[in-house]
């Protein structure tokens, strides 16, 4: 689940004083993401206008006296800080100062959002977006604190000085979505152990400091960073505290590992299309991640003759002919794991003393099970179904076998007069001669 970089942009101009005197300076903010992702770069475009709205063109427009041999320069300092805070520790100074000095009046600044890029300050995202103000302030070019040209109602002279003027722009910071991955399907068998591997990266890596791109150019590995593994016992794909296995801490190249024991009865043999998930629990930076994988338990392969499990449905049948019950017989280890398909094969047989059975025994390709079809008997009664498996004795059920024996049968009631009749006519003939 990536959160992708929302694309509105707010522009925000905030003029310092709204005084009709020459010296009124207007600052402007350019486009600032209304939504960042840590990890990016927002560049800013600042543009410095004089009180006829006209750009100050280059560093000249600043300097009252472009001649004097002590030229005064267009600065304009950009700061970020948690939206609200006026805490000085939490104050980033993104400028070092910046200038503004092309013709136009612009100065162009590049924030990157990454830990230490600007002084060692540490930034920090959150799932709905941490607040933070950008903050841009010119400071005029004189002593303006209590020059009355910068106040309410002053007549003002264009003297070539400038008031100061600060603009302000907010966005919020989402952490980035790390990539997380498992390294392997598993297979294994039951009681047996395996190492667990699973990858975490940063699939667009930082912003360059000195570049333009808004995201790095390429993915880089995450070290020292904890990951979780969950073997999901319940089956309902989702991991759970009580499901941990343990977890790592990743290394060098962004990889941790567990060990896993597939044993009873915490692991059952089976196919599992998400049995194994790894998570990585998110911090200021990154948020939480969370993968699966496909898990195989093969049983120990040997069945426990006592926990054969033999079922007859439906286990009670009419007399008629045609009417057939199904024999399924489901093998089971010694830690009562129904053997499935992927299993060894084994000789199973199924007996009756009662009815008939059909077709010779199947094993049923999707569960591992064995089936055979057995039809109704001609007389009422209780058919003793037995079981073998290779040679041995693997118990067995009973089907119940009710109705009227003879003329209840639906499919010999039209038949039977016929065969009387024949009947008679047998012996007559047999007489005559």
């Amino acid at each position: 689940m990536r959160m992708s970089l929302l694309l509105a942009l707010v522009p925000l101009m905030l003029v310092a004083t709204d005084v009709a005197a020459a010296s009124r300076t207007s600052l402007t903010l350019g486009d600032v993401p209304a939504q960042a992702r840590y990890s990016q770069a927002i560049n800013l475009e600042l543009t410095l206008d004089d009180s006829a709205g006209a750009p100050l063109a280059g560093n000249d427009g600043c300097d009252p006296n472009p001649d004097d041999a002590s030229p005064i320069v267009c600065v304009v300092v950009v700061t970020l800080a948690p939206t609200g805070s006026t805490e000085a520790a939490d104050i980033i100074q993104i400028t070092a100062p910046d200038v503004v000095v092309d013709a136009e009046g612009r100065a162009r600044v590049r924030i990157t959002l990454v830990d230490g890029r600007h002084g060692g300050a540490v930034f920090a995202a959150d799932a709905e977006g941490a607040p933070y103000t950008i903050t841009a302030t010119f400071s005029g070019n004189g002593p303006r604190a209590s020059d009355a040209d910068c106040q309410t109602g002053a007549n003002g002279i264009d003297d070539g000085l400038r008031c100061p003027s600060t603009a302000t722009a907010a966005f919020s910071l989402i952490p980035e979505v790390p990539g997380l991955s498992f390294n392997q399907d598993v297979v294994m068998n039951l009681g047996e152990s395996v190492t667990l591997t699973a990858s975490l990266r940063d699939d667009t890596g930082d912003a360059d400091v000195a570049g333009s791109d808004v995201d790095g150019s390429a993915a880089r590995a995450l070290p020292g960073l904890p990951i979780r593994f969950f073997y999901d016992k319940d089956d309902n794909g989702r991991p759970a505290a009580s499901e941990l296995i343990g977890e790592g801490t990743t290394n060098a190249d962004g990889t941790a590992s567990v060990i896993f024991n597939a044993l009873p009865p915490d692991v059952t043999a089976g196919i599992y299309d998400a049995g194994l998930h790894a998570e990585f629990p998110g911090d200021g930076r990154y948020a939480l991640a969370r993968t699966s994988v496909s898990l195989t338990v093969n049983s120990s392969g040997e069945p426990d003759l006592s926990k054969t499990l033999v079922e007859v449905t439906p286990n009670v049948i009419g007399l008629d002919l045609g009417i057939e019950a199904v024999v399924r017989v489901r093998l089971v280890d010694i830690d009562n794991n129904i053997l499935g398909a992927d299993g060894a094969e084994h000789e199973v047989v199924i007996g009756t003393d009662l009815g008939r059975l059909l077709d010779d025994v199947e094993r049923d390709p999707l569960d591992g099970s064995y089936k055979q079809t057995i039809s109704a008997a001609l007389v009422r009664g209780t058919a003793n179904i037995t079981v073998t498996v290779d040679g041995q004795d693997a118990g067995g059920t009973t089907l119940t076998v009710e109705g009227d024996e003879g003329c209840s049968c639906s499919s010999l009631s039209s038949a039977m007069p016929a065969l009387v009749v024949l009947g008679v006519l047998g012996r007559r003939r047999r007489r005559r001669a």
